[in-house]
């Protein structure tokens, strides 16, 4: 059987509920097969929660599965390396997903067809299916746009592309010193500065910041939908790496999501408004979560 070009992968942890709603959005899309990456407990982990995402991961009957069952806790990052490298050795493109973002029905038909768009384009280097709730320009007639950052809920990578990704770039001091690479950083968002630091010691453990900076450094841009396909569902207080808000909360209405073509920008450019108005939702966050951290201190919270 000729395998196909696009490896579709589901990478979940210890958060039943969530996966199951993840799951029954992939069954809308009408998958063939699915890579599915389970990891394993960590030290006092609730061990019922693993054997239910465990038994619900199992209970697949609608396509073919592949499943890797971690028998220790690898961490997000770690699984994640893992599981695009062993798809990427298979497949030439991934799509992937993480337990808390649950797909339209036409996610995959989305993705698909901007993995097919810009295939032989090297400056594109990610597609995600999801956009944060901001005000795109009356007159902007296109169903999807370009950043200069990747963002992780719901995303697709090329082989070609995967190449470039760096997990340990040049050390923190020279980023500060470099000036044209802060600026890099800052024209991506201010926050992709301080998330590296965090990074860098150990305070965060995800692959989307050394992603993000690997397309910054190689000068790539990232594909988003005007109309979010992905709602993520993990900023409930449940998750690893996010707190609890309605930040991201998107309006996710089934009839916006419609199969058909795309229509797609003729130039590769990052659009300056649609970027700047990004950024400053993306900062707004910060500071409301240095005003929720400040309160944390004091106690009111």
């Amino acid at each position: 059987m000729t395998m196909s070009k696009t490896g579709v992968a589901l990478f979940v942890y210890k958060r039943p509920e969530h996966t199951r709603k993840v799951l029954e959005g992939l069954k809308r899309n009408s998958l063939k097969k699915l890579y599915i990456f389970a990891d394993g407990p960590k030290r006092g982990d609730d061990l019922k929660l693993l054997k239910e995402v465990n038994r619900t991961i199992k209970s697949i009957d609608w396509c073919e599965t592949e499943i890797y069952q971690n028998e220790v806790n690898r961490g997000l990052a770690e699984s994640e390396i893992f599981g695009i490298n062993y798809i990427l050795e298979r497949h030439e493109r991934i799509i992937l997903l993480e337990d808390d973002c649950v797909p339209s029905k036409d996610f995959i038909d989305f993705m698909e067809q901007c993995l097919d768009q810009y295939d032989s384009e090297e400056k594109v280097m990610n597609v995600t299916g999801y956009t944060c709730p901001i005000r795109f320009p009356k007159d902007y007639l296109y169903d999807i746009y370009f950043t200069y950052r990747s963002w992780s809920h719901g995303q697709a990578i090329w082989r070609r592309s995967w190449r470039f990704f760096e997990r340990c770039p040049i050390a923190f001091e020279k980023i500060i010193e470099a000036k044209n690479v802060r600026r890099k950083l800052d024209r991506a968002g201010r926050d992709i500065y301080f998330m590296l630091k965090q990074q860098l010691e150990g305070k965060l453990d995800s692959i989307g910041v050394w992603w993000t900076w690997s397309v910054i450094k190689n000068n790539g841009v990232c594909v988003n939908p005007v109309v979010s396909r992905i709602q993520n569902i993990g900023y409930d207080g449940t998750g690893i790496h996010c707190g609890k808000t309605d930040k991201y909360q998107v309006e996710w209405q089934e009839e916006n999501s419609k199969n058909g073509c795309l229509r797609f920008p003729p130039r590769l450019e990052v659009h300056p408004l649609i970027n700047r108005r990004l950024n400053t939702f993306v900062h707004g966050s910060l500071r409301e979560r240095a005003k929720n951290k400040i309160k944390r201190i004091l106690g009111f919270d």
